[in-house]
């Protein structure tokens, strides 16, 4: 990997796509993502097939490299951030960033950040989107705003290569399993104390996360929104639990979602 690629961090994303349709689409996907520095890619439920080769002109060995996945959990592994790619958005579906703006924030994510697309045809189902932790939206025409499926990953891959070369590193926020593991103790703090209130306490926990991820907190704020919990825990009933934070090495991620 040559220096230039490790300054602009690239080796940090993923791109994974949810069983694609059309012919020669993995091969352009693998084209831009060589433009880009971009190698980690996943497919879930696809064989690329020869035709795919033609068009990864200079990019072969990215598309020989590509892991296939039956499952969208499998292809999910190992990465600590999650962004769902998709041109709806509503009432229903919220869009949490445009690609500009989750290309910025996530130079500041710890471990790998995968970028998921769904099918040509009919994008991501509702349930693999709330697999992410994020959803992102492509403004375009409101008449014709569905983009082709390497029109898509074009664009989220300059934004994130652009966001690297203007962007001063300041340092990472905290892992999914940090978090994840700050989570699960403020819930059994709540559970403790015997909090009641509108929506259960898993609920409640999945606005915490969602809350905390989209502020990209660091571990010291993450010390500090336990040692809360922990206090209110103690006026309550008079004790409180131990807490650790997981031992986790940079480059392995907790991979669930």
């Amino acid at each position: 990997m040559s220096d230039k690629k490790e300054q602009l961090n690239m080796h940090d994303l993923c791109i994974v796509l949810v069983e694609p349709v059309y012919k020669g689409n993995i091969g352009f996907v693998t084209r831009v993502m060589n433009n880009f520095s971009i190698e980690d890619l996943r497919i879930v439920g696809k064989i690329p097939e020869q035709e795919e080769y033609f068009v990864a002109v200079h990019s072969e060995e990215i598309l020989r490299n590509a892991r296939l996945c039956e499952t969208l959990d499998e292809a999910l592994t190992g990465l600590d951030r999650l962004v769902a790619v998709s041109r709806r958005h509503g009432k229903y579906k919220p869009v949490d960033y445009r690609p500009v703006e989750i290309a910025q924030k996530a130079i500041f994510f710890p471990g790998k950040t995968g970028l998921v697309f769904g099918r040509e045809t009919y994008g991501l189902k509702d349930e693999e989107a709330d697999k992410c932790h994020f959803r992102c939206h492509i403004p375009a025409n409101p008449e014709f705003p569905s983009l082709n499926l390497a029109q898509s990953v074009a664009v989220m891959c300059y934004e994130f290569y652009q966001a690297r070369q203007t962007l001063k590193y300041t340092g990472k926020g905290a892992t999914k399993a940090e978090i994840t593991a700050t989570l699960e103790h403020i819930e059994s703090i709540l559970e403790d104390i015997g909090y009641k209130c509108v929506g259960d306490i898993p609920k409640i926990s999945s606005i915490l996360q969602r809350t905390v991820l989209k502020a990209n907190v660091n571990r010291w704020d993450l010390k500090e929104l336990r040692n809360m919990f922990t206090r209110i825990q103690l006026l309550g009933t008079g004790q409180s639990e131990r807490f650790e934070f997981p031992q986790c090495n940079e480059n392995t991620q907790d991979s669930s979602s």
